[in-house]
C-alpha cells in the first residue's frame, strides 16, 4: 500500500498569489542569486521512523541554473545514504498532457468579495486582477507573449519555449524552496481501500 507525499510550508491563496508567483517565474527575478551553478537537494522526509529495507527518503530542492525543482523518492541504504531512485515527481509531471492537468484558482469581484473558483486554463475565465498580473512584467511581443501563452506555459506547454518567448525548462516541476516533503502514511488499522456495498444490512450511501 502507498502513502501520500505533500509539500509543506508554501501556500498560494487565490488568483492574486498564483499570478504574482507566475509573473516572478516568467521574469526570472524570483530568486536572483550570485552563484547560479549549483543544484541544491536535501532529504527532507522519510516514510518510516525506523531504517529498514522498505524505507524511502524524499529529496526536495532546485537547480539554480534553470530554476527546475526536485521531488524524488529514493531507497535508503542500511547506512542511511541515498540509494536507487524509486520515482521522480518531475518525470511524472513531464509525461502528463498539459491540457488535461487540473489546476484551479479563486476569482474575486472588484470589491474584493469571493466569486467562486475557476480553472487556471483560459485567461478570460480569470478575474480582472489576475488578468492584469498575468501580464506583469509587461509583454514585449503582443503576438506571442500573451496572457493565454503564459497560462499555457505554466500548465506545461512547450511552444513558447520553442519560439523563444519563454525560458526553457529541464523539467516542468518548478523550484522547491523553503518547503519540505511531508509523508502521510496509509491507514493500517483495518481500514479498507474499497467502500462496502452495505452498512448495517442496508445499501451504503
Amino acid at each position: 500500500m502507498l502513502g501520500l507525499v505533500f509539500l509543506q510550508r508554501f501556500f498560494l491563496t487565490g488568483a492574486v498569489s498564483l499570478c504574482t508567483g507566475a509573473a516572478m517565474s516568467l521574469s526570472g527575478t524570483a530568486f536572483a542569486m550570485a552563484d547560479a551553478s549549483a543544484k541544491v537537494t536535501i532529504t527532507s522526509a522519510v516514510n518510516n521512523p525506523v531504517l529498514g529495507t522498505s524505507t524511502l527518503g524524499f529529496n526536495t530542492g532546485y537547480d539554480r541554473v534553470d530554476w527546475s525543482g526536485t521531488l524524488d523518492a529514493v531507497a535508503l541504504n542500511p547506512d542511511g545514504t541515498s540509494g536507487m531512485l524509486q520515482w521522480s515527481a518531475g518525470r511524472k509531471l513531464d509525461v502528463m498532457t498539459p491540457g488535461k492537468r487540473i489546476i484551479f484558482t479563486a476569482k474575486f469581484r472588484d470589491d474584493g468579495s469571493f466569486a467562486g473558483g475557476a480553472e487556471f486554463k483560459l485567461s478570460d475565465a480569470l478575474d480582472n486582477t489576475a488578468q492584469s498580473l498575468l501580464l506583469t512584467p509587461a509583454s514585449v511581443n503582443s503576438r506571442l507573449d500573451t496572457a493565454q501563452a503564459r497560462i499555457d506555459w505554466l500548465r506545461g506547454e512547450k511552444e513558447s519555449e520553442a519560439n523563444g518567448t519563454m525560458r526553457n525548462r529541464r523539467t516542468l516541476l518548478g523550484a522547491i524552496i523553503r518547503s519540505q516533503a511531508l509523508y502521510v502514511s496509509y491507514p493500517d488499522s483495518g481500514y479498507r481501500n474499497a467502500w462496502p456495498d452495505q452498512a448495517n444490512g442496508k445499501p451504503a450511501p
